[in-house]
């Protein structure tokens, strides 16, 4: 199924992305799937050497919701600064590439903010898995 862009999204994923190859496609796939379809996946890709690339362009060609921006590797924090000067919408969403998104978190957030307009910002819960190899202090 291919998707048109949205004119104005009502929120941009940032998704900054190195060396993610082993973990983009599940992630990618979990936007994806999201109930609240006003979105868009900006992926800034930050100089990746892996498969990471291929991945993220191989989701941007079939919907274009997702946005593929390539980089030479500069570290977190110039990814991230590159994707917020390219964000458009009126929300953005952090993600990252060994995340897994909840099928219905943009919708909450959304909502929530939408609700709550003195509000800056929302969070949500996150699971951390594999729990077999987390330590006690992650566990806790």
């Amino acid at each position: 199924m291919h998707f048109g862009m949205p004119v104005s999204p009502t929120v941009c994923i940032l998704l900054p992305v190195f060396e993610a190859g082993a973990t983009l496609h599940a992630c990618l796939r979990s936007i994806e799937r999201q109930t609240f379809p006003n979105w868009k996946c900006l992926i800034v890709d930050d100089g990746s050497q892996d498969q990471s690339p291929e991945v993220a362009e191989s989701f941007a060609a079939r919907d274009a919701r997702f946005e593929v921006l390539t980089q030479p590797h500069r570290g977190l924090v110039a990814t991230l600064s590159s994707g917020i000067e390219r964000s458009s919408g009126t929300y953005i969403a952090r993600m990252d590439a060994d995340d897994l998104m909840h099928h219905d978190r943009l919708r909450a957030q959304v909502e929530h903010l939408e609700e709550n307009p003195d509000l800056a910002a929302t969070g949500c819960h996150v699971r951390v898995f594999p729990r077999r190899e987390l330590g006690p202090g992650l566990r806790a």
